[in-house]
């Protein structure tokens, strides 16, 4: 850490922490994340570096005013919505990470800063997935009742804030019903077994990428065991189509030496093992394989619910095409009764941003994910391992809405600024 500035190194450093908010309770009901803080305070810090450097680097590409746009676009919609408290409270958690994207362009043209930001990004990830797993087994050991008390009320608290841990504790999404057995997902230091899985999924590109430096098959294995034992069906099903599109991407870059690895005997075995592994998996009944093949049961209670929400935003985008409902309005379209908090969403993180701000704000988000991703097309998914991780991303937008996860966003844009 030496080489770097002290804005770099608070900026690896909120790399780190992504998993980790370590939320403040500022008043009752209130707590403030501290990485909603630390981008305004990199940014400062950066600033004063630029400044006195007599240089300061800025985006001129088209995905950074793309993101403007779509910053420009979701305030606009305060103006038509009905509930302006709700509205006021998304826009504001937007613009509060909006700082982050200028430092984080300046540090990742540097390899080496680039380097230590993404193993930074690896390192809490990992700590998390050991977590998620070690809940899982615990539940084995421990009654789920002193687990869960133990965790929401002494560990919890200091991550997510003691008034979110409070509702979370009684949260159903954190148990499954597999084969008529009751489980305990993981969730590691997250809020929900979901964006668990979406924060692994984002980060597997990277350990891929620096295994092929370090060899740090471990590290790739724990992540996913972690996304199998979160039980999340979307992270399942985005698991497989990345892996699919990496697989046909590493392939194309150079078939023909690609081809020439893997016939290679030691490969081989290792090729056909793996083969021999999966197919033994989904041969043997387990919770795992169920919960997966239940994606495809469109009678099941979740997947019949994500229907309807699926209705019930295009129902919202057909009746407001030009300006939708209003940022952080869609629950309320849904509801009038409803709080703030109660999780009323699309499941869909297009529908969302298409039901609360119009066909404008859907086509700005997609081009969001998108636009970074055509990147591929041009280099090997090498140099880019962070447009990778935002195919993963793209999969699982389909069937969840992680933007307004604390850890999700932030960790989105370091790669949308790549």
């Amino acid at each position: 850490m030496k080489n770097f500035s002290l804005s770099e190194k608070i900026f690896i450093l909120f790399c780190f922490l992504l998993p980790f908010p370590l939320a403040l309770n500022i008043s009752a009901g209130i707590d403030l994340p501290l990485i909603r803080i630390l981008p305004l305070i990199i940014f400062i810090f950066w600033l004063l570096d630029s400044l006195a450097k007599g240089k300061i680097e800025i985006d001129t590409r088209s995905r950074f005013f793309i993101f403007l746009f779509f910053l420009i676009w979701i305030s606009f919609s305060y103006f038509w919505a009905d509930e302006k408290e709700r509205a006021l409270r998304k826009i504001g958690y937007f613009i509060s990470f909006f700082p982050l994207y200028f430092p984080a362009y300046a540090f990742l043209k540097n390899t080496l800063t680039k380097n230590a930001c993404f193993k930074a990004i690896i390192g809490g990830a990992l700590l998390s997935a050991i977590i998620g797993i070690s809940q899982f087994i615990f539940q084995f050991l421990i009654p789920f009742e002193k687990l869960s008390r133990f965790w929401f009320e002494n560990i919890s608290p200091f991550i997510l804030g003691r008034s979110f841990s409070a509702l979370l504790a009684d949260y159903p999404s954190l148990l499954v019903n597999v084969g008529g057995k009751t489980l305990l997902r993981s969730f590691g230091s997250f809020p929900d077994p979901h964006i668990f899985a979406t924060f692994l999924l984002m980060v597997i590109p990277l350990a891929i990428f620096f295994h092929q430096k370090f060899n740090s098959w471990f590290i790739i294995i724990i992540f996913v065991l972690g996304i199998l034992l979160s039980f999340s069906r979307a992270g399942y099903l985005a698991l497989i189509c990345g892996m699919i599109i990496f697989l046909i991407k590493n392939l194309n870059t150079d078939w023909q030496k690609s081809l020439s690895i893997l016939i290679l005997p030691k490969n081989s075995l290792k090729i056909i093992s793996s083969l021999f592994a999966i197919v033994l998996f989904f041969s043997i009944p387990n919770p795992i394989v169920q919960r997966f093949f239940s994606s495809f049961n469109l009678q099941e209670g979740s997947n019949n619910g994500r229907i309807t929400m699926w209705k019930e935003a295009w129902h919202a985008l057909i009746e407001n095409p030009i300006g939708g409902v209003g940022i952080g309005n869609f629950s309320y379209f849904i509801d009038q009764t409803s709080s703030y908090r109660n999780p009323i969403y699309a499941h869909n993180l297009f529908l969302d941003f298409g039901a609360e701000t119009g066909f404008i704000g859907l086509i700005l988000t997609a081009l969001l994910i998108i636009t970074p991703i055509f990147s591929l097309r041009k280099s090997p998914w090498r140099k880019n391992p962070a447009a990778l991780s935002l195919i993963f991303l793209l999969f699982f937008s389909l069937f969840e809405s992680p933007f307004y996860s604390v850890s999700i966003f932030p960790l989105f844009l370091i790669y949308y600024a790549n």
